[in-house]
């Protein structure tokens, strides 16, 4: 059961460096722009740590005592709650959008580009703690194969190859390229609802039921 989740962490890692790379090809002040984005968007993140544990925690007990509608109720309520939660998060990183890259020492162009990638990443925000907590409702249940599938084959196969293509091969700005990748993470939130929603993750690992 633990092997997909070593196997996942360190896929998942090496995708970010792949897309990364990828978006470098646009010129390194995307990548400098990338920079000041994700210091403080890292900051914020702390939210889907926290909310991952806490899946993991409400679920695994409710699993393991085989309350399976409580469990299948309250997975259905941390989706909404924490996608709540992270449109007060989108608000915070929009407001700080255009004063933060002010603090670095750097072009105009490099500012413009941090600043946009911040409004970016918080736009989707709010998909992305959803989409959090489908991906721990799905490993409660002890269903890490398909978690692995979910996260890091989807980065590589969808992710990475999207975002190489189009930065080899069309001249779309590196803002518009950077929104379409992140709203392919819609394919992951179908697909995990879906799973969570006919309850596959159910499982109690204890008695194997």
């Amino acid at each position: 059961k633990g092997l997909p989740i070593f196997l996942n962490e360190f896929l998942w890692s090496g995708g970010m460096a792949a897309l990364t790379q990828c978006y470098s090809m646009k010129g390194l002040q995307v990548v400098a722009g990338l920079n000041i984005s994700n210091a403080i968007c890292n900051l914020l993140n702390v939210v889907f740590v926290a909310m991952g544990n806490a899946v993991g925690i409400i679920e695994g007990q409710y699993l393991g005592a085989s309350k399976f509608d409580k469990a299948k109720k309250s997975a259905h309520q941390l989706m909404w709650f924490t996608g709540g939660m992270c449109l007060g998060l989108t608000a915070i990183l929009i407001l700080f959008s255009s004063g933060f890259p002010q603090l670095y020492d750097t072009s105009k162009e490099v500012k413009h580009l941090g600043q946009w990638f911040i409004v970016i990443t918080a736009v989707f925000f709010p998909l992305q703690g959803f989409l959090n907590v489908l991906y721990f409702t799905l490993r409660s249940g002890g269903k890490t194969v398909i978690t692995f599938l979910f996260d890091s084959v989807f980065t590589w196969v969808v992710s990475v190859s999207l975002a190489f293509m189009l930065c080899s091969f069309t001249s779309l700005p590196i803002l518009a390229i950077y929104a379409i990748v992140q709203s392919a993470d819609m394919i992951k939130v179908i697909v995990g609802y879906i799973l969570v929603r006919k309850g596959v993750w159910i499982t109690n690992l204890v008695d194997g039921r």
